[in-house]
């Protein structure tokens, strides 16, 4: 038997007629004959698995929602984005255009996932953030408050993004690293393990080094010390000056790295 239907009762969202779906079986705490939210056809969501629209909840367009994936509140679903796995979202989120979210990640407040964005494994999005372009956000990774993700940017690992904060280009934040503030990163910029970004002078990026066109980025770190993300490594500057020391000695890349480890050092007041 097939776990819903479509019923009598209608909406009109952009010009798109939705009708409320009923459970016509028991199924994950939802009963027989529970009305749920909104959808267009029964192909925006599926009747397998556990996945289920809830309260006013929209799904639309060629929009899917599918394996155990749930849909709450006021949240909207619609263009071609899908969601599955465990995948929450709630509140007024929206995911829309090629959006995917899966595993177990969440989406609630009024944040926005769309474009080819990505969230997934157990990251958190909420607030007014907005991800978009092909912007990916996993693993255990928070972005909340009114954060921007996007162009190619990716934040995972334990990663904070909050505040008003903007993470894009090609920039990585990884690990335990904190980005707050009005900060605007982006490029090449790699920051790791115990940074804390709260401003646009807490990190510096130099680009295109050497034969390998290598980046690094020195930023300030939780204890007020500086981290370096370069070569290979994500450690403190002493330990990237032996790393680079030892690796190029004297030979034109070496004397470009003792150029840049100058620079940040002046760049960053060390």
């Amino acid at each position: 038997m097939e776990k819903f239907m479509l019923t009598d009762e209608k909406q009109q969202t952009d010009g798109i007629t939705l009708y409320r779906i009923a459970a016509r079986k028991p199924f994950d705490g939802v009963k027989a004959g529970e009305v749920g939210g909104w959808i267009e056809t029964e192909t925006n969501l599926s009747q397998d698995g556990n996945c289920w629209v809830h309260d006013n909840a929209r799904v639309y367009g060629n929009a899917r929602v599918y394996d155990n994936a749930q849909i709450f509140d006021h949240a909207c679903v619609y263009g071609h984005a899908q969601i599955f796995g465990n995948a929450w979202l709630s509140d007024n989120a929206q995911a829309f255009d090629q959006a995917h979210i899966y595993d177990d990640a969440q989406i609630f407040g009024n944040a926005r996932v769309c474009h080819k964005a990505q969230v997934s494994n157990e990251a958190h999005v909420d607030g007014q953030v907005a991800v978009f372009n092909e912007a990916w956000v996993y693993e255990n990774a928070w972005v909340r408050d009114d954060a921007q993700v996007y162009g190619e940017a990716r934040v995972c690992g334990r990663a904070r993004i909050v505040g008003q904060a903007s993470v894009y280009g090609q920039a990585r934040v990884f690990g335990t690293a904190q980005v707050c503030g009005e900060v605007k990163m982006h490029g090449q910029t790699r920051v790791g393990d115990y940074a804390r970004v709260a401003n646009d002078a807490d990190y510096f990026t130099v680009s295109l080094i050497g034969c390998r066109n290598q980046s690094v980025t020195a930023f300030k770190q939780q204890d007020g010390s500086m981290g370096i993300n370069g070569n290979g490594l994500n450690t403190t500057l002493e330990k990237f000056i032996a790393s680079v020391t030892a690796q190029y000695g004297g030979s034109p890349e070496g004397h470009s790295y003792q150029h840049i480890i100058a620079l940040i050092r002046l760049s960053l007041g060390t």
